[in-house]
C-alpha cells in the first residue's frame, strides 16, 4: 500500500448552498469505493437491478475498438481531499498495460432529496426514505501507462459519478435511476496519447453504457453493439 501511494504522488506534476460548498460537503466523504471496478449498485430490491456494477465497457479510437478498463485500487489524498491516486490496468487486442494515476474532483452538484411524491419509479430500486441528497461529482483524470510494456501511453478526461448521501451521511453509488434504458454512471470521456508517436486517439468508458459512443451502441433496452463493429473485439458484449 505505502509503494502504491509513494508510486501515485510522481504523477501529480449544482450544489448545497453554491458550488464551493459542494466542494466543501463531497471532501467529507471517500469516493474509493464507488470508482473501484467490481462494486456494489447499493440498491434495495434486487429482483429489478443487478446488485454488482458490471465491469466497464469501453472503445479507442474512430473504428471504436474495444478497451478493457480494471480499477483495482484508489486511494484518497488525505492531504489534498479533492484527489484519489489510481491503479489498474488497461487491455487492448490482448496487450495487458497496467497504469497509475489520479483523479481530482472539480465541482460537485448535491441536491436535497426531492419530497417523495415527486419521485416516479426510483423507489422500485432505492428506499427514497433513507436517502438524504442526490449528487453528481465532476472530475478529471489522469491515468499513466507503465513505458517498460508495449503499446503504451497516457489516458486524460474528465469522469462523471452519480452518488446519493444517506440519513446516517453515507455516500453510495446512485443507480435509482438504473430502469431507464438509457442509464449509466462512472463515465469517463477522453484520450489516450500514445508515449512514442504523442498522437492521441479519442478513448470512452462507463458502466453500463458507454457515453458519446456515435453508432456504436444501438441496443434499446441495454447496450448493444453495432453489427459493423463485432470485429473490432464486441463478439462479446
Amino acid at each position: 500500500m505505502r509503494t502504491f501511494i509513494i508510486a501515485c504522488i510522481f504523477f501529480i506534476s449544482g450544489t448545497v448552498n453554491g458550488q464551493q460548498n459542494g466542494l466543501a460537503k463531497i471532501k467529507d466523504y471517500d469516493l474509493s469505493k464507488i470508482w473501484t471496478s467490481g462494486g456494489s449498485t447499493d440498491i434495495d430490491e434486487p429482483d429489478f437491478f443487478t446488485t454488482k456494477r458490471p465491469d466497464f465497457r469501453g472503445f479507442i479510437g474512430d473504428n471504436y475498438q474495444r478497451i478493457y478498463i480494471q480499477i483495482d485500487e484508489v486511494i484518497k489524498d488525505h492531504s489534498d481531499q479533492l484527489t484519489y491516486y489510481v491503479r489498474g490496468y488497461s487491455i487492448v487486442k490482448g496487450n495487458r498495460c497496467t497504469f497509475l494515476g489520479t483523479i481530482k474532483i472539480d465541482s460537485t452538484e448535491i441536491k436535497e432529496r426531492p419530497p417523495l411524491s415527486a419521485i416516479q419509479g426510483a423507489e422500485s430500486l432505492v428506499d427514497m426514505n433513507k436517502v438524504s441528497h442526490f449528487g453528481k461529482a465532476y472530475c478529471t483524470y489522469e491515468l499513466f501507462e507503465n513505458k517498460n510494456q508495449k503499446w503504451t501511453g497516457f489516458f486524460k478526461g474528465s469522469l462523471s459519478t452519480k452518488f446519493y448521501l444517506t440519513n446516517e451521511n453515507e455516500i453510495k453509488y446512485d443507480a435509482a435511476g438504473g430502469f431507464s434504458d438509457s442509464y449509466m454512471n462512472n463515465t469517463y470521456i477522453g484520450t489516450w496519447t500514445s508515449y512514442s508517436s504523442g498522437n492521441s486517439k479519442t478513448c470512452n468508458w462507463g458502466e453500463f453504457r458507454i457515453p458519446e459512443s456515435g453508432d456504436l451502441d444501438i441496443g434499446a433496452g441495454g447496450f448493444s453493439p453495432n453489427p459493423k463493429y463485432i470485429e473490432n473485439g464486441w463478439k462479446e458484449n
